[in-house]
């Protein structure tokens, strides 16, 4: 490797005689030295930038940039939805308060004939606008075939009018009557005739008659207020009417 003297001033000694050294101010090393100190600076720069970027792409800037930038949005979802709930909830209330649901469901059990729903009948009783209203009426089928000889209704005999001692005052008397038959027309009709008392906190009866087929199942807001569940076989049983009273209640309360 060949090594240049070292220079003390504009002189320098050799081992075999004293030579003037050139000058310092040579334009090609100048030029030279300022490429190489601007390649050594671009060097740099990009081993910087990459050093940036390998910290940025790690799973833990990641993870942290993640948490960042969803942290807030995720919280602001959960508030959203915290609030949708609760404000569900208040409608709910408000518009179910003082309202029950009375159903009376009709039905052939399994094991025989035709088994299968054959009426659902479901009204509202409101105590805050102290009105009776129909939610639906639904009949079955028989083989296919669309039921036949409907006829449902629903009334209110009176607010106030359970006419017991001790019972709340405010209690609500009303009268449901169904009728339907099979499709195939030589099946008699499916009858029932209730009165049912509900109270605005719940409580309820119920006093009325139907048939001896099929089962017969009232609920009041979905508790079970009656249940008469049908014997095999029994379909002659549909002839007559009222031939089953009814009784039942929901609470300490029997109804009048």
């Amino acid at each position: 490797m060949n090594r240049r003297p070292i220079a003390e001033g504009p002189f320098s000694t050799s081992s075999a005689h004293l030579r003037l050294l050139p000058p310092t101010s040579d334009p090609g090393s100048q030029k030279e030295r300022e490429v190489h100190d601007i390649s050594n600076s671009v060097c740099s720069t990009k081993r910087s930038l990459t050093h940036v970027h390998l910290i940025a792409s790690s799973p833990v800037s990641r993870s942290i940039t993640r948490k960042r930038i969803q942290h807030p949005n995720q919280t602001a979802l959960k508030i959203i939805a915290l609030l949708l709930l609760v404000t569900l909830s208040i409608i709910s209330t408000y518009a179910n308060a003082g309202a029950h649901v009375v159903e009376i469901v009709t039905r052939i059990d399994p094991g025989d004939p035709v088994p299968g729903m054959k009426s659902r009948h479901k009204v509202s009783v409101d105590f805050q606008e102290r009105k009776l209203k129909r939610i639906y009426v639904k009949t079955g089928t028989t083989y296919g075939i669309p039921s036949t000889r409907n006829k449902f209704s629903e009334s209110l005999i009176g607010w106030d009018a359970c006419g017991r001692g001790g019972v709340p005052s405010n209690c609500a008397k009303i009268q449901l009557k169904g009728q339907t038959a099979s499709g195939v027309k030589i099946i008699p009709n499916i009858d029932y005739n209730f009165s049912v008392y509900v109270t605005h906190d719940g409580l309820a009866a119920i006093r009325g008659c139907h048939d001896g087929y099929p089962t017969y199942i009232v609920t009041v807001n979905g508790r079970p207020l009656y249940h008469f569940k049908h014997k095999s076989i029994h379909v002659m049983n549909l002839f007559g009417e009222c031939d089953i009273k009814a009784s039942g209640h929901i609470g300490d309360w029997e109804g009048s």
